[in-house]
């Protein structure tokens, strides 16, 4: 009788893992069917057209005069730099604030 009792209390406990089992199961197959929906779109679009080569002979001679490449990399950085600072600036405010 106690095993019976047992396997009933053991099924009962199993109830909940069995539906979070069933529920994240069934997002995975929607997940997977929205997989293969986008997957039948993308291969009904026709293929892209190769792109042809750009390589104009003034860039390369405005290039060794004034090196566009390193004025760009500056740039990035003191960019970067100034996107920092204002995220520092705006956490010490908060940290101020608080």
């Amino acid at each position: 009788m106690i095993a019976v009792l047992e396997t009933i209390g053991a099924t009962v406990a199993a109830f909940g893992t069995l539906v979070l089992w069933g529920l994240m199961s069934a997002v995975n197959l929607v997940l997977a069917g929205v997989g293969a929906a986008a997957t039948a779109v993308f291969l009904l679009l026709p293929s892209m057209p190769s792109v042809g080569t750009f390589h104009p002979t003034w860039l390369a001679e405005a290039n060794w005069f004034y090196p566009f490449g390193a004025v760009v990399a500056v740039f990035v950085s003191g960019l970067t730099l100034y996107v920092g600072f204002l995220v520092v600036r705006y956490v010490l405010q908060l940290v101020r604030a608080a």
